[in-house]
């Protein structure tokens, strides 16, 4: 993996282990291997990682299953807002030392939030709190002592910083959101959870999969057997190849997944990527033949090919 890399000099310029911030390096070799045109996450978090390994042998944080993904998709996310990401790097005065924004991040919100601004030479500039980025003043000494860089911004020019650092925050989280959703959430959960063929449109078969979905105990079996929700919980897959999801297992995959997400924003970021709800209550009903059995299930839906859109 590092081989092939190694080759190009943006990136083989980063392989130097940086102590003060491994993360930020991290970040900037996924980033400058997108601008080189790697779009694949995989590839990207096995270079991630890779490197990562060759900076630091043994450090667990490289074998982590989600970190060198979500850095991977991040550096994807950053590539999508140039405009700002250039207009920032010239507000900032980095051209003039050889350098330039490859993404920033907010945590928290208000002047108080903390504001990280990342660079192409690996370095993350901090401003805490962001409001100090608004202060010509402590912008420029700010931006002196981390990357030479010698600006002297005015106010409006500050403020722009200020706004352009909140913007690309904000569209980094949305869709590092999307894609948490995308991947860790839905495909992880589609592709192990067990699947069963019905005819929702046929009384009996409707019946004896709502059964088996009843008799399922997802969460239970995990623990019992050592294993992921997902891996123990049954999808009903209808003739047109549409996947019905049981809310409740594919909240508890999320959960015990170790992401912090409410029912309600889960249920409204899992709609904006795809998937949907057979009505608006999002239940089906099911019916006993020849008897009063009923079974009421709620569902996202999933169609076929979802996963590759």
């Amino acid at each position: 993996m590092l081989a092939k890399w190694r080759e190009h000099a943006e990136v083989a310029r980063l392989l130097t282990p940086d102590a003060a911030d491994e993360s930020g390096r991290d970040y900037a070799i996924a980033c400058a291997a997108v601008k080189l045109g790697c779009r694949d996450v995989a590839e990207l978090a096995k270079l991630v990682s890779a490197a990562r390994l060759a900076r630091c042998p043994g450090d667990t944080k490289a074998v982590r299953h989600d970190y060198p993904a979500r850095t991977a998709r991040a550096a994807l996310a950053g590539a999508r807002h140039p405009d700002a990401a250039a207009r920032l790097s010239d507000l900032l005065g980095l051209p003039a030392v050889g350098l330039h924004v490859i993404g920033a991040q907010t945590f928290g919100r208000g002047g108080s939030a903390i504001a990280h601004v990342h660079v192409s030479d690996g370095q993350t500039i901090v401003f805490e709190p962001l409001r100090n980025m608004g202060n010509p003043s402590r912008l420029s000494v700010e931006l002196a002592c981390s990357v030479g860089a010698r600006v002297m911004p005015n106010k409006a020019e500050a403020v722009e910083v200020v706004a352009l650092v909140h913007d690309l925050g904000q569209a980094l989280a949305g869709t590092l959101e999307d894609e948490v959703a995308r991947e860790d959430y839905g495909r992880v959960f589609l592709a192990d959870a067990r699947q069963r063929q019905v005819d929702m449109n046929d009384q009996a078969d409707r019946w004896r999969a709502f059964c088996a979905l009843k008799d399922a105990n997802p969460l239970d079996d995990a623990r019992k057997l050592g294993t992921s929700v997902a891996a123990c919980a049954l999808v009903l897959v209808d003739d047109a190849g549409t996947r019905y999801v049981p809310v409740e297992a594919f909240w508890e995959h999320v959960r015990r997944s170790g992401w912090s997400i409410s029912p309600g924003a889960l249920k409204t970021r899992m709609l904006s990527i795809g998937w949907q709800r057979v009505n608006e209550r999002g239940t089906v009903k099911a019916t006993q033949p020849g008897g009063d059995g009923v079974i009421v299930r709620a569902f996202y839906t999933a169609r076929a090919g979802w996963e590759d859109q």
